[in-house]
Parts: C-alpha cells; structure tokens; sequence
C-alpha cells in the first residue's frame, strides 16, 4: 500500500515537471456542500476497503495519507492547466472532513464489533428450564370449517 501511495505521488509530481505548476495553493471552501459528502464517503469507504485487508488502525492512517496525498495534489497541480486531474488548492476542510469520515467508519467498525460480540455471547437456557416440544399438551379442539 506504501508504494501506491508513493506513486500516486510521484505520477503528479512527474506530470507538472517542466510546466508552471509546484506553487503552492490554498483553497478556501466552506464546510458544507455535495464536495464534502463526497470526501466523507469516499474515506468512509477506502476505510472500509483498507480494513477488509488489514488491521484497522493501518487502514485508518493509509487513508489518511491518502487523502493528504490528495490534497497535496490539489495544492501543486492546478485544475486550469490540466483539468479534473488538477485541483483548486489545498483545502483544509477537504482534509479534515475526509478524517472525519475514516473516524465514522472506526467508530460504526467498533460499535458493530461490540454488538456481535455481545450476541454471541447471549446467556444459554438453563437445561433444567428447557421443556420439550414432546412434554407440553395441547388439549385443543379442532373446529371442522366445513359446517359453516
């Protein structure tokens, strides 16, 4: 995983050599709007992903590099010379939003890995308490539905 993360990096690093790009930009967004839920979700579900491999604090701070990789992008590479690859600038909020969403995805891991722990380990019936299906006696008289 350090190697995809190392070259991703290195991919935008090697595509604005040469051309007017490395001068640092920050892009001040507000905290709210359809970017942020995407930055919430998409940490919510590289977590996920990174998770289903390995151990969840590794995949809490693989996504995090992941998305500081990604705004480190957007700060270097601007979006008017090279399009949807490029970025606005550095956005703290970007940044800390998509921590947030790795911080849910913990939190839900975490909560759901107490639930299933505490179904599984649900108190038995005592044997003594347990009646056989056999012991009980149903006394129930059976209607004929056909004499109405």
């Amino acid at each position: 995983m350090k190697k995809l993360v190392v070259f991703i990096f290195l991919f935008y690093v090697a595509n604005s050599y040469g051309q007017d790009y490395f001068k640092w930009r920050v892009s001040h967004e507000r905290w709210v709007g359809k970017d942020k839920i995407l930055h919430v979700t998409g940490s919510y579900l590289i977590c996920a992903g990174l998770h289903s491999r390995c151990k969840l604090h590794n995949a809490m701070l693989l996504t995090s590099l992941i998305g500081l990789t990604w705004e480190i992008k957007d700060a270097l590479v601007p979006y008017e010379k090279v399009g949807d690859i490029g970025g606005r600038g550095f956005s703290y909020t970007d940044y800390m939003i998509g921590n947030a969403g790795i911080l849910l995805y913990a939190s839900s891991s975490f909560i759901y890995s107490k639930l299933n722990k505490r179904s599984k380990s649900r108190t038995k019936i005592p044997e003594e308490l347990k009646i056989a299906f056999e012991e009980i006696n149903f006394h129930l008289p059976i209607e004929n539905t056909n004499d109405r």
